[in-house]
């Protein structure tokens, strides 16, 4: 493994890393993706959003990934 790489173990997974020691910085970032979904899937939306037995698919993963 990539002796480089902080923040992946040996076995080449991510892993967080002690940071208590750092000094606090701003730090500003930016993503976009496209989402291609099936015709099938896409007739489940309303509004855009797919709604699952336990609630909005795309609303939970947004919350999940922040």
């Amino acid at each position: 493994m990539n002796p480089n790489l902080t923040h992946v173990d040996e076995t080449g997974m991510p892993s967080m890393v002690d940071v208590g020691g750092r000094n606090p910085t701003r730090r500003d970032a930016t993503a976009q993706s496209i989402l291609v979904l099936p015709i099938e899937v896409r007739a489940l939306t309303k509004g855009g959003e797919i709604f699952a037995p336990k609630g909005p698919v795309f609303a939970t993963a947004i919350i999940a990934g922040t």
